[in-house]
């Protein structure tokens, strides 16, 4: 039989505990300490090891490296933004560090001058694709950018021209294309015009990078200082009627001073008064040769085919008339069957188109331009297709 035994304890504030009673409380005590332990080291295991599949639940690197990508973000922003500032910078100073660009190099060339007026046509060509290798110097102000590509400046460009052949049209087929109609022929009609051109035009151009290194394009219009001299023949044949349909002497030099007058070749206030001299001194004994020996001197005629048989024509006895002149007589009136160019132009319209790829020490350049202007009743235009290699010199 079990008996039921109460133990009362004393909760006098002023008596001691039993040594029970304090075992009982230290036991106690250490429970409650183990207890929490046991809960932070569970806190901390899912902190570290993760809820899940042993994978962090948090990483504290995140933070750290996002503030790392932004700030090299920004790093790479500032540096491309000062790279982008010091281009700009050196561009400007680049543009606006000489007065003056000096282009001194060698350039191939191909020209024609079309001759338009009085119910004709003479197209004077260069018998070669194009001419010997020439020198060259273009002078070029600095450039004034209107936006990053395109800008303008100044171009003063000067090139001289020998043209020896005419290109016409004739009826005779080619043989060696497979055609019917008018073919263009290219011969030596005993004419000749050579001369130069400067112009001097703003271009607006485009610059492919912004800068004046790489590929640039232009077009300019401007005013252009022209020289001419020579002459030309007409393919209606007019120009030879007075020397074929004149019955004698004296109304054939009656019909030539008259075709040199309408034809523009004569100008008294200015050109060459030499010839304007001799064509009015034309009547005089003697007149024809000297005409003759004069245009000869000046390398504006010269022996081909077709002088060689007006020649023949004029001092032989045929019909319509009776002319038997002397060959330097025969010389001058077909040196006058032409027409006599000697003039200078100012201020003629010229364009220049080209394209150009410029290094720091070489720029290759393609260009097409010349100048179009009227004159004594003739429309004359000129092209010339221009391959050139300069070195810039800026001062």
């Amino acid at each position: 039989m079990q008996s039921n035994t109460v133990y009362h304890v004393a909760t006098d504030p002023h008596s001691r505990p039993s040594p029970m009673l304090a075992f009982l409380m230290s036991l106690s005590v250490r429970s409650t300490l183990a207890g929490g332990m046991a809960v932070l080291i569970g806190l901390l295991s899912l902190v570290s090891i993760g809820p899940l599949q042993g994978e962090p639940a948090f990483d504290p690197t995140l933070i750290e490296n996002a503030e790392r990508t932004e700030r090299e973000k920004r790093e790479d922003e500032e540096r491309k933004a000062r790279e982008a500032a010091e281009k700009e910078a050196a561009r400007k100073k680049a543009e606006k560090d000489y007065w003056i660009s000096l282009n001194p190099g060698f350039l191939v060339s191909n020209a024609n001058v079309s001759i338009k007026g009085k119910g004709g046509t003479a197209e004077m060509v260069s018998k070669k694709s194009f001419t010997a290798p020439d020198w060259m110097l273009d002078i070029k102000s600095p450039n004034y950018k209107l936006s990053e590509h395109f800008g303008v400046h100044m171009l003063l460009h000067t090139r001289r021209f020998d043209l020896k052949y005419q290109r016409y049209e004739t009826d005779a087929p080619d043989v060696s294309e497979d055609s019917s109609g008018p073919t263009k022929v290219e011969e030596d009609l005993g004419t000749r015009l050579r001369g130069y051109y400067t112009l001097t035009v703003p271009v607006l151009y485009y610059d492919a990078d912004g800068t004046e290194l790489g590929l640039r394009v232009g077009l300019g219009y401007g005013p252009s200082f022209v020289q001419m001299q020579g002459s030309a023949a007409l393919d209606n044949g007019l120009s030879n009627a007075p020397i074929i349909l004149s019955p004698d002497r004296a109304t054939m030099v009656q019909n030539l001073q008259i075709s040199a007058l309408a034809l523009g070749s004569i100008n008294f206030a200015e050109g060459d008064p030499v010839f304007s001299g001799l064509l009015l001194g034309l009547n005089q004994p003697g007149g024809l040769e000297r005409m003759g020996v004069y245009m000869a001197a000046r390398g504006d005629l010269g022996l081909d085919l077709t002088t060689a048989f007006l020649i023949q024509y004029l001092s032989s006895d045929q019909p319509p008339g009776d002319l038997k002149l002397t060959p330097l007589e025969a010389l001058g009136a077909v040196s006058l069957s032409n027409i006599n160019i000697n003039f200078e132009e100012s201020y003629a319209p010229a364009f220049f188109l080209y394209g150009e790829y410029a290094w720091e020490y070489l720029t290759l350049r393609v260009a097409l331009g010349g100048p179009r202007f009227k004159r004594n009743g003739f429309k004359y235009s000129m092209t010339n297709v221009i391959f050139s290699a300069s070195v810039p010199i800026n001062i």
